[in-house]
């Protein structure tokens, strides 16, 4: 036992002698902590220099005057004489800048440079929640459709509005996000889709600040229907900031005759290649040995019309009669097929070729109202006690009322019997005031 006691003296010497010098080198742990406590609000207070500078440029940038602002944390305090309306959209400017969680508005003195007098009242705005938008946009006879909705609904009622206008021609990459605002236009914007044949390169956008309308007119009058047409459409509440204007550009115009002797002229002016090469395709289709004259002239001071998109499929319908043509002067269209297969026998129903004609025009006659049309058919002498002259009235009533029942007000079409010989039918989309 006195030889571990012995052990444990000699040993206890050696345990502490470098305590001494630990001893001395405290006050650098106690600096470290302190420089370590000195540099968390020294970070908080220049991540706040940094929010105050981003802030400050960005409602510069947006237009909005302010006296001062100062950050706690990540939660503004703004001295200014901003309404609010003013207010809101600054708000909406630090929201697009990011890193601003609420805003607290001071009023100001009205000294823009240095403020004078201490804060009298306050009031807080929490940064808005992300809302619906959507862009419709129109360009080669396509419709671009994107955005972001907050229910599938919306974009099925849009597809199938924009279907009746473009067919397949298109593209919908509108997503689904149940967060965003439902705002006061959304069940609306179907309803809006007429409204982009009316113009050239239409766009429009529609989000928290309401409609936004651009794109070309060929004159005054269409420029202020088309504003008219989207106003109605989506109701007094929503503001629209008009950008149409009057395009220099002329009207596309064309002729296109087969006689029924194997051959087809064309003439004509159009824009560009993108809307020619449909309709020569078209044509050509229709027969088999076809001698094809002319060709539509291209010319860049031409504009490019919804109308002229939806010629082909009205031209793959008329050739499926021995004789046919096709005019347009720009405002409107029309055209007659002989010995086709518009209808059966005696019968008085349309033949499907005839019910997709139909489709075509009652999309010309929604994309523009000031159109009306006109159906005429004639109908060869019978045998038996079949009147022709009632048979082809009966006939032209029943493609009118095919036209009515697709949603075309009858004070618009009118149908009657043609003269002429053998089997005629003749339509013209004519505008109401000619």
């Amino acid at each position: 036992m006195e030889e571990i006691r012995q052990r444990l003296e000699e040993a206890r010497p050696r345990n502490w002698e470098s305590w001494p010098a630990l001893r001395k080198q405290w006050p650098w742990f106690v600096a470290l902590g302190a420089i370590i406590l000195l540099a968390i609000p020294w970070g908080i207070r220049a991540e706040e220099r940094s929010l105050e500078s981003a802030s400050r440029e960005a409602l510069t940038d947006a237009g909005y005057r302010i006296e001062e602002i100062t950050f706690t944390g990540r939660q503004a305090t703004i001295v200014s004489n901003l309404s609010t309306n003013e207010q809101n959209g600054a708000v909406n400017a630090l929201a697009a800048m990011g890193g601003v969680a609420k805003v607290t508005w001071v009023e100001g003195s009205g000294n823009i440079v240095s403020p004078t007098t201490p804060p009298v009242a306050s009031t807080t705005t929490t940064p808005p929640e992300p809302g619906a938008v959507l862009t419709m946009t129109v360009r080669a006879g396509r419709l671009a459709l994107r955005g972001t909705v907050p229910a599938a609904g919306t974009i099925r009622a849009l597809a199938d509005a924009s279907e009746d206008f473009w067919g397949d021609n298109v593209g919908n990459q509108i997503g689904v996000d149940g967060s965003v605002v439902a705002h006061s236009w959304l069940g609306d914007a179907p309803g809006t889709v007429p409204i982009l044949t009316m113009l050239i390169d239409a766009h429009l956008t529609l989000d928290a600040d309401g409609a936004t309308l651009t794109g070309g007119a060929v004159d005054e009058a269409a420029a202020d229907a088309a504003v008219a047409r989207l106003a109605e459409a989506l109701g007094p509440d929503v503001a629209i900031k008009n950008n149409v204007v009057v395009s220099p550009l002329e009207l596309p115009h064309f002729q296109i005759i087969s006689p029924g002797d194997s051959t087809v002229s064309i003439e004509g002016t159009v824009a560009n290649a993108d809307v020619r090469k449909p309709i020569a395709l078209a044509v050509v289709r229709g027969g088999e040995e076809l001698e094809v004259t002319g060709k539509l002239q291209l010319s860049e001071g031409t504009a490019d019309t919804y109308m002229l998109w939806r010629v082909p499929e009205i031209v793959t319908v008329l050739s499926s009669g021995e004789q046919w043509t096709l005019r347009s002067d720009g405002t409107g269209i029309g055209g007659n097929m002989s010995g086709g297969k518009a209808f059966t026998g005696n019968k008085l129903k349309p033949t499907a070729q005839v019910a997709e004609l139909a489709t075509v025009l009652v999309a010309f006659l929604e994309a523009d109202p000031n159109l009306n049309i006109s159906i005429e058919v004639h109908a060869e002498e019978r045998e038996g006690s079949v009147d022709p002259d009632e048979l082809a009235q009966g006939r032209a009533e029943a493609i009118g009322a095919h036209l009515v029942r697709l949603g075309i007000d009858p004070s618009r079409v009118s149908a009657g019997a043609a003269a002429g010989e053998g089997e005629l039918l003749r339509f013209q989309l004519t505008p109401a005031d000619q």
